[in-house]
């Protein structure tokens, strides 16, 4: 008896002249999409449980083909109104820093033998926060004096501060007008302190 191939296993592992498989393609239109690895393996239809695909999303974001087609899409979609938004979202919610962000004791031992903690050093796995999606959290990677690694994330008070602008949550209403002015945090401190003091100006003095 002849075994049937499957049909979709040739389109599987052809490749297109950028040296992606359908699969890949997929999964990069799905991760410029949403920003995490494992759920564009999942849609673009990779087999496997979250770990898995998890790590099928880290291995893609490693292939120069993969990165530059990313690249690619990038450019074409630019970013628009309800991307930009997604974006700021995500940063103001942030991450759980104990799943990325791991601790180093560093010990010495003194001239009696005995030993005492030095320090401690932070290190933060870039990979899986890249793949989870939250890569764009990150402002700034540089090197510190001692040869590691310092991660500078965007602010996420700033962040929230741009969604509450433009979902107008920072308003004040000026009397005789029907539009709104945008306040930061400051002025809107300063407008809520000299209605204030108008209020104790004009109290009618007692008699």
């Amino acid at each position: 008896m002849v075994k049937k191939k499957p049909k979709n296993k040739g389109k599987q592992r052809s490749k297109n002249k950028d040296g992606l498989t359908p699969m890949m393609l997929s999964w990069c239109y799905h991760y410029a999409e949403l920003g995490n690895g494992t759920e564009a393996a999942a849609r673009a239809g990779y087999a496997g449980n979250r770990m898995t695909l998890a790590q099928i999303g880290s291995e893609n974001l490693e292939k120069p083909h993969i990165l530059k087609k990313l690249d690619e899409i990038y450019s074409t979609w630019g970013m628009g109104a309800k991307e930009t938004l997604a974006r700021i979202a995500k940063i103001a919610r942030g991450f759980d820093p104990s799943e990325y962000v791991a601790m180093t004791e560093l010990w010495d031992y003194d001239k009696n033998g005995k030993r005492f903690l030095v320090g401690l050093v932070l290190s933060t796995d870039i990979k899986a926060l890249r793949r989870d999606g939250f890569g764009i959290l990150i402002k700034k990677i540089k090197q510190n004096s001692q040869g590691g690694m310092e991660v500078e994330f965007h602010d996420p008070v700033r962040a929230l501060e741009m969604s509450a602008k433009n979902h107008a949550l920072l308003t004040e209403k000026i009397k005789g007008e029907h539009e709104h002015v945008i306040l930061s945090g400051d002025e809107w401190r300063d407008s809520i302190a000299e209605r204030r003091d108008k209020f104790k100006g004009t109290r009618a003095k007692p008699k």
